[in-house]
């Protein structure tokens, strides 16, 4: 008796505790304690969990695309209720996956989808290893899914680590969510943002272009979204690299297969908002939190004008008709 009483009280202060930190989003805390920010651990699964559980009042629009694209905040695109589903490593092959999985949950279709595409995700050789789309469904609905993730001591160990972001000064190496599913960056000095630019670089060299060979398949993947959602407006752009990391592709002569990359898009989505290119934004480093991701507010300047708030910061790109 002594023991089931000590297990019983261990396992509820553990169900309490997961509920009250609720790192995986299963719960809406509007406030929640003081416990503003959490980590994007699993940002497929804690994403579709408040696409399933809490999403947007009248959601009728969806983000997507790779990390890069999460720095995007919902509230930039103005005259829709969107939710941001972008996650990390996300690729051209995901996104019909994660359409459906918005339509599947909310029983629509979306009125707009906003897509960050990526120049690596063009690359064939790029590998991902995450679940199918669909799976992350099947979880949030299999019996007492939210009650079983109470009493995880996976989900405690995030809990706990929500709890020091929140009670210390928050970590400078990793960003946050807010509770409304809006990415932050911290203060770091610029010395850092320098050292992750030099690294990162290293790591596009040896990985994403190293190995670079175009995909083929990237016009049938974006006929396939438009085919399969007729009546959804999709507003397409490509997100920006830093000076350094655009200079390592004219290096790597890869510059003819990032204009077929465009063309490809163009010629399916009709207008690309292109932001990939030398120009004042890519120049100042201040727009980026390493070499490829841009700050949160960066984000907000660069999408910000499509949806008529502030000046375009890059250049439309338009199919000719007949083309």
């Amino acid at each position: 008796m002594i023991v089931l009483l000590f297990t019983g009280m261990l396992l509820g202060a553990v169900a309490a505790f997961n509920y009250w930190a609720d790192p995986a989003w299963l719960f809406y805390h509007k406030v929640n304690g003081g416990m503003e920010y959490t980590y994007g651990f699993n940002e497929r699964q804690q994403k579709t969990n408040r696409l399933a559980f809490h999403p947007p009042a009248d959601c009728d629009c969806v983000i997507l695309g790779s990390s890069r694209t999460t720095y995007v905040s919902p509230k930039v695109i103005k005259g829709y209720q969107c939710i941001n589903l972008a996650a990390n490593n996300m690729g051209p092959d995901e996104y019909i996956g994660w359409l459906q999985v918005w339509e599947t949950l909310l029983g629509k279709k979306p009125k707009l989808v906003v897509i960050g595409l990526d120049f690596w995700g063009s690359n064939a050789n790029e590998k991902h290893a995450y679940q199918p789309a669909a799976s992350y469904v099947v979880e949030v609905r299999s019996p007492f899914y939210r009650m079983r993730s109470l009493f995880s001591f996976d989900v405690f160990k995030q809990s706990i680590g929500t709890l020091a972001y929140n009670r210390g000064v928050p970590p400078t190496d990793k960003p946050l969510y807010d509770r409304e599913g809006n990415k932050h960056e911290f203060g770091f000095t610029e010395t850092v943002r320098q050292k992750r630019i030099h690294d990162q670089l290293a790591i596009f060299q040896n990985l994403s272009y190293g190995n670079y060979v175009y995909r083929d398949s990237l016009p049938i993947m974006y006929q396939q979204l438009r085919d399969s959602f007729p009546n959804t407006r999709f507003v397409v752009f490509t997100t920006p690299d830093s000076e350094p990391l655009l200079a390592m592709l004219t290096e790597m002569d890869l510059w003819d297969e990032r204009q077929r990359w465009i063309d490809d898009a163009v010629s399916v989505f009709d207008t690309v908002h292109h932001f990939m290119y030398r120009n004042t934004f890519s120049r100042d480093t201040t727009n980026f939190y390493d070499s490829q991701h841009t700050t949160s507010l960066a984000a907000q300047k660069l999408l910000g004008p499509i949806f008529g708030n502030g000046e375009h910061q890059g250049t439309v790109i338009t199919r000719l008709k007949g083309k």
